[in-house]
């Protein structure tokens, strides 16, 4: 019963991609591993672990370790949804939890962060990375703020007729070239300036954003994911070209087919080396999605143990040992981008034994979209590293040599019952190392990349297009192909059908968010796919349709209007507007009877005071990062905000939720009546240190005549006499002049 429980909150929490009802805005839940038999006994241990046996194998690490200490990712205690299926005020409370618990994880182990190994904790979801030593591990064991211990282990890379297969250039015609959308590549490395992806009409790279991700951060900057690594290079670069790759004419040659699956798509290259690394990657990818128009993360990466044996796990053990990786995934595919993984090379040939029926982590997660391997055409040439010539017969697939044929289900590719699509996986042609393009790039890491560039290409011809939507059409019109090993028929992906059936079925919507601290439902006319909505919904009609919207507050509670798409209609009850496309529309309920909120919080290297002025004499003040402060709604106040000595107050943002104006604040006094909960954020700046003064004597001397004179900035300094002085800032430029009378010379200084 008790691992029912825990199996129904991570479904509620980690929506799968396909035919399950997403998480409801307010059921957030514990990302905590379900007890077993071991974890009842014991109160720290066992109770911790991901999956069986985690403890004891980083205990044996200690020995090992040059240092003493072993890579961990840790779970906080604080309850998680993905943040698209939360409110603001949910949302901003889960954000809230999930850095203070970072915090005090941070005061608690403050000697590592000393120890400049640092603790990585993660913005979007209540997780972090660190290192400790075997002290630190009983700590954490002990802490009962401490749900979830995991082993942060390295990575491992997933080692032209795939194009037209899947029916790319049809898309093409029909303008699905992916124009318009990003992907982004979480590699262990690429070598980004490549000249396979750049655009042959500019010359410019399609590489818009790279990054190195290490210690919990993403170093943007021109090269900076390509870390040195060559084997992890070459991946990266040719998972690259499949889904941009374009030859320029010169190079190519009038009739050159050499082309990838999007080539009007950009990419975002990140490169990491540990799971740690990737989680931030992925991160910093849900961080920029309101700059880059993403349509899908590729990641033709496969974990393995401490052996470096690839991990392979089935769905359920799958969510418990990477719940970390599950939740921001769930962050990225509620904002509408999907993850693409590979599904792994460890597939056992004759199909009897082994870990075919199951796929490699981190594929196995639910909520990614899984991509096994098949064959674009039949094998024809001689193989690296390969003496024997190969003409149309059969792959060397360890001692087993399988017979071929195009859309055979490559032998080293898993599968699964749970895969989710099938792509070309060997032999593909793509950009190389140092400029070369590699002829024979395979397995299920060149399968991956094909599935990632069909969703850019999709999303670019139907942008309202939602995951689930382009998934759904993916798989009812992919090829369906046969597993020989298992039985187990996956579709083969075929982008020109995929997008004939996402145009027919893809319809424009109403996406309605539920805003305020009051409580209320909209119903619609006609009802589209439903009729009411109490939380956050999507009502998809047919193109053109006048809706008619009416927002009814529950008792006690108050209209106060709409926003959005709606936002004309201002306080009326009813709103109407046609739909053509994806519209977002807000309504906003107020509680009268609720306090409102002020929060507070300041940034950057400096620090500062805010004291908030309320009815009556007396004031509130709080010099913190971040600071809340209760009034009954309708306060007026007057808000102050000021830096200490030696800062600055470099700006001053602020709103109110639901409200179509920002309030007045001139330096940095704000007034403003709280109708609505009110955010401020200030920035300070330390402010540098005042340059220190010096003193410039100066004198005439000699048998002759003459005038001394000085001038600061082209002003004179006043002087009189034979000696002087001037005292000036450190710095500061003073200019001399001499100038000899009567019969005398100037002799020098």
């Amino acid at each position: 019963m008790n691992m029912l429980k825990w199996l129904i909150g991570v479904l509620l929490a980690l929506p799968m991609i396909m035919g399950m009802e997403p998480a409801k805005a307010s059921e957030r839940v514990l990302l905590a591993p379900p007890p077993t038999a071991k974890s009842a006994a014991s109160s720290t241990s066992f109770a911790k672990e991901t999956t069986p046996g985690t403890i004891r194998n980083l205990r044996a690490q200690f020995g090992r370790a040059k240092d003493g200490r072993v890579r961990v990712i840790v779970g906080y205690r604080v309850p998680f949804a993905p943040e698209a299926r939360l409110n603001p005020q949910e949302r901003a409370q889960q954000q809230k939890e999930i850095a203070a618990a970072g915090k005090s994880l941070r005061r608690a182990f403050a000697a590592a962060d000393k120890r400049g190994k640092g603790i990585s904790a993660f913005d979007s979801i209540p997780f972090a990375a660190m290192e400790v030593t075997q002290k630190e591990l009983d700590r954490l064991l002990a802490d009962p703020n401490v749900l979830t211990i995991a082993e942060d282990a390295p990575t491992l890379p997933q080692l032209t007729y795939s194009v037209p297969l899947i029916g790319a250039p049809p898309a093409w015609i029909e303008g699905a070239t992916g124009a318009g959308q990003t992907v982004a590549v979480l590699e262990q490395g690429a070598q980004t300036d490549h000249p396979f992806l750049r655009d042959p009409a500019t010359g410019q790279s399609k590489v818009v954003y790279e990054a190195a991700c290490n210690g919990g951060k993403c170093r943007p900057g021109k090269g900076m994911a390509e870390r040195g690594s060559k084997g992890g290079d070459s991946h990266g670069t040719s998972v690259s070209g499949i889904i941009v790759g374009q030859r320029a004419a010169s190079a190519a040659g009038k009739d050159d087919k050499l082309t990838g699956v999007a080539p009007g798509a950009r990419l975002i290259v990140m490169s990491g080396l540990f799971q740690s690394d990737f989680i931030s990657a992925f991160e910093k990818v849900y961080e920029l999605r309101n700059q880059y128009n993403i349509a899908a993360v590729n990641f033709s990466i496969g974990f393995a143990d401490s052996n470096r044996k690839p991990i392979v796990l089935d769905p359920l053990e799958c969510s418990v040992r990477y719940a970390q990786l599950g939740a921001i995934i769930s962050n990225l595919r509620e904002a509408g981008i999907v993850t693409v993984i590979s599904a792994g090379n460890n597939g056992d040939p004759s199909g009897n034994t082994g870990n075919t029926a199951r796929l490699m982590a981190p594929a196995c997660l639910p909520m990614a979209v899984s991509v096994g391997a098949v064959f674009p055409s039949q094998l024809t040439g001689t193989l690296p590293g390969q003496k024997e010539r190969f003409r149309n017969t059969v792959y060397p697939c360890g001692s087993f040599r399988q017979q071929i044929a195009v859309d055979e289900v490559s032998c080293f590719s898993n599968t699964s019952p749970n895969l989710s699509l099938l792509a070309p996986g060997y032999p593909t042609e793509t950009s190389g190392l140092d400029g070369t393009y590699n002829l024979f790039f395979g397995g299920t890491s060149a399968a991956a990349p094909h599935v990632s560039a069909a969703f850019a290409a999709l999303r670019s011809k139907v942008p309202n297009a939602t995951v689930s939507q382009m998934l759904e059409a993916l798989r009812a019109t992919g090829q369906p192909v046969r597993d020989y090993r298992t039985g187990l028929v996956t579709p083969r992906i075929q982008i020109d059908k995929a997008l004939e059936h996402l145009l027919k079925t893809a319809q424009p919507s109403i996406d309605y968010i539920a805003r305020g601290d009051g409580s209320g439902t909209v119903s619609f006319a006609p009802g589209g796919s439903l009729t009411t909505c109490s939380k956050d919904c999507t009502n998809a009609y047919p193109a053109g349709t006048r809706v008619t919207m009416t927002a009814r507050p529950q008792p006690g509670m108050r209209f106060e209007g709409w926003s959005g798409a709606g936002s004309s209609c201002g306080r009326a009850e009813t709103c109407a507007l046609t739909v053509s496309g994806a519209v977002k529309v807000q309504a906003n309920f107020m509680n009268p009877d609720a306090p409102v909120k002020l929060d507070y919080s300041a940034s950057g290297n400096g620090s500062g005071t805010i004291r908030v002025h309320g009815t009556g004499p007396a004031s509130e003040t709080c010099s913190a990062a971040a600071c809340s402060f209760n009034y009954p709604r309708g306060t007026e106040v007057r808000v102050n905000v000021r830096a200490d000595a030696g800062s600055t107050l470099t700006s001053l943002t602020h709103g109110q939720s639901g409200a179509s104006t920002r309030f007045a604040c001139t330096d940095g006094w704000c007034s403003v009546t709280l109708s609505q909960n009110t955010q401020i954020q200030a920035s300070f700046a330390r402010s540098p240190a005042p340059k220190p003064s010096f003193t410039l004597s100066y004198s005439r001397g000699g048998t002759g005549t003459g005038t001394l004179s000085a001038s600061v900035g082209g002003q004179p300094v006043a002087c009189a006499g034979v000696s002087c002085s001037t005292r000036q800032p450190e710095g500061t430029l003073v200019t001399l002049s001499a100038a000899a009378s009567g019969n005398s010379n100037f002799s020098g200084w």
